[in-house]
């Protein structure tokens, strides 16, 4: 089985919602009014209450959906089975979407294959894809990337039951941040564990802190099954950290990319709060 992380201490605190990664699905948070719905579809067409909702909050949500006969009952136990499903059919997607002032929206997808999980930051100017599996990063990038990504390990995979993906906004409007939050294993590899964060900055655009706080790899060597690098997807420029190198991903890695200066920074923090 996979690593248990019920124990473990979040490095962004409490957490608003585990995101729903299954089924045919999808979550909004509104970042203006720090307002959470979601909804799912398989034939029909409901609106899901999560727990952390005020009470007006979900009465007035249960009260426009009253004409379907759904109960709060209902909507509770449709929440808790979406969020412990792991899996979707491969002709379904899983979205969730965080509009930002200054951003579209960010969304969080699960593609076609059931080991392969996306972050898109939206823009006016376009788009650009933070995704877990995929091509590997090129090493040299000529000029500033409009947006960065930012690829974490391949194959990443949720261990149903016991793992997660998470986020948490933070901040007054102006300087809030979305952090994203990862529990994971390797697909087919659940020895393999990782715990890591990606945080957007409201203040900073484009500007990315990923903090690696436990990385197991066969032999304790982390950074050999995984890339770490930003790219521009609509101008096909990159900039890479490390590419499947033995040793450069570690337990308190940190690494920020700064658009404006187009740099990578590696540091490294405490992680035994963390984990």
């Amino acid at each position: 089985m996979g690593r248990h992380q019920d124990s473990e201490e979040s490095v962004v605190g409490a957490v608003i919602a585990s995101l729903p990664l299954g089924g045919d699905a999808m979550m909004e948070f509104d970042i203006a009014n720090e307002f959470l719905t979601g909804w799912g579809r398989k034939g029909y067409t409901t609106e899901l209450i999560p727990g952390c909702l005020k009470e007006a909050e979900k009465k007035k949500l249960l009260d426009s959906r009253a004409s379907e006969e759904l109960t709060e009952e209902d909507f509770t136990a449709q929440w808790r089975d979406l969020v412990n499903s792991c899996r979707a059919p491969r002709d379904h997607k899983s979205i969730v979407e965080f509009p930002i002032p200054g951003t579209e929206r960010i969304m969080i997808q699960q593609g076609k294959k059931l080991n392969q999980h996306y972050i898109h930051v939206v823009e006016s100017k376009g788009f650009a894809r933070f995704i877990s599996t995929g091509r590997n990063l090129r090493s040299k990038i000529s000029e500033t990337p409009l947006l960065p990504q930012k690829r974490y390990y391949y194959d990443l995979y949720l261990d149903r039951g016991s793992q997660r993906l998470q986020y948490q906004i933070t901040g007054n409007v102006g300087t809030r941040q979305v952090t994203f939050e990862w529990f994971v294993s390797a697909f087919q590899h659940l020895s393999r564990y990782y715990h890591f964060s990606l945080t957007f900055s409201e203040a900073a655009p484009g500007d990315i802190l990923a903090l690696y706080c436990e990385i197991v790899e066969d032999g304790g060597a982390g950074g050999a099954y995984g890339t770490v690098g930003v790219q521009n997807t609509m101008v096909n420029k990159f900039l890479q950290y490390e590419d499947r190198t033995a040793g450069t991903v570690t337990n308190g890695t940190s690494v920020r990319y700064v658009t404006v200066n187009n740099v990578l920074t590696a540091d490294h923090f405490d992680s035994s709060k963390t984990t």
